[in-house]
């Protein structure tokens, strides 16, 4: 009574949470099997029926963060692209300010020197932005941007380097 039997990836979801929560408070070093047990009062080897292992998981938590980052930028044909970039731009900073395990990974792989747009097992990062589920977000961001540049409120340099803060790449040094 009381108890309902939940599915494989009801199960798969809570972990990601639970893995998310404890990257959040933690960085990336923190995730520990055990802990994701503990959270999900179940043994050490039944996360292994959801994941082959830590890799998989964090894989499983950059796919969530690829989501909602799929999700910023839009713009408005014939707009000023003004208003469009503040507002995305506030969206992505309220995005990894929601989430602190999103800010921390992306960090993470800014320390690393990755650019940020790599899925474990999804390719490359230019596939990723080419054809990737980042591609039709920074497919809207260069219109805005270019359509910034063309009516002289961006820079011509602004496209490269608003990719570049976005993605996460560091063009310094």
């Amino acid at each position: 009574e009381g108890w309902f039997p939940r599915s494989r990836g009801w199960n798969r979801q809570l972990i990601v949470g639970d893995a998310e929560l404890l990257i959040a408070k933690g960085g990336y070093d923190s995730l520990r099997w055990r802990d994701i047990a503990d959270a999900q009062g179940i043994k050490l080897p039944s996360i292994y029926a959801h994941f082959s292992g830590s890799g998989a998981v964090v894989s499983a938590v950059a796919e969530r963060y690829m989501q909602i980052l799929a999700q910023q930028f839009h713009y408005r044909d014939g707009e000023d692209p003004t208003e469009d970039l503040k507002q995305g731009i506030a969206l992505l900073v309220e995005a990894w300010a929601s989430n602190p395990c999103y800010l921390r990974l992306k960090l993470r792989n800014l320390e690393r020197g990755m650019s940020g747009f790599e899925v474990p097992g999804e390719g490359t990062p230019s596939r990723n932005l080419e054809s990737g589920p980042l591609a039709a977000m920074f497919e809207r961001l260069g219109k805005m941007l270019d359509c910034g540049v063309q009516h002289g409120v961006f820079g011509t340099g602004g496209r490269l380097e608003m990719v570049h803060v976005v993605g996460g790449r560091s063009w310094c040094g």
